[in-house]
């Protein structure tokens, strides 16, 4: 009896501990800042209204700003952008290739965008049509802390999908 109990507290132990680790990327560490320098650029430091030192290049989190960046026009243009300008690749569309390509990417101080990556693929074809139209986007209306204008992450998903 006292075995089976011993297999079930460790199970559930092992249980917990696999849902932290899934979790983990998806927690907003609140003192962290990210930055894209190295170590060791020369880049001027500050105090932050919590003391942290941070770089004046750091990228902010969703979570950690006061206003979130924002497309022109709000999320129904965006979407409409979107909409717009994606070109479905023939050669995925006569296979029926389709899915969610997850791009993030950074907005600058004045709006433009940098640093676009793929973070979760569907296909090669499709990965690049949703950088290209990241990349053609307008400037957007840049994350705000403390009121000025910072650096930020954005994670936009792109559907692919066939319809009739």
């Amino acid at each position: 009896m006292e075995s089976l109990l011993l297999k079930n507290i460790c199970l559930s132990v092992i249980l917990a501990m696999g849902t932290l680790c899934y979790a983990e990327p998806f927690v907003a560490d609140t003192t962290k800042r990210v930055s894209s320098q190295s170590p060791n650029d020369n880049i001027a430091l500050r105090k932050d209204s919590d003391s942290a030192v941070i770089r004046e290049d750091s990228v902010y989190h969703l979570f950690n700003v006061d206003k979130k960046a924002q497309f022109p026009g709000g999320l129904d243009s965006l979407n409409s952008f979107i909409k717009k300008n994606l070109c479905y690749p023939p050669e995925t569309r006569d296979i029926c290739i389709v899915g969610t390509v997850i791009v993030q990417f950074i907005i600058e101080k004045n709006g433009t965008i940098s640093d676009v990556k793929v973070i979760r693929s569907v296909d090669p074809l499709l990965d690049k049509e949703a950088v290209r139209v990241v990349t053609s986007m307008p400037n957007w209306i840049p994350a705000e802390k403390d009121g000025k204008a910072v650096r930020s992450y954005y994670t936009l998903p792109i559907r692919f999908g066939l319809y009739r």
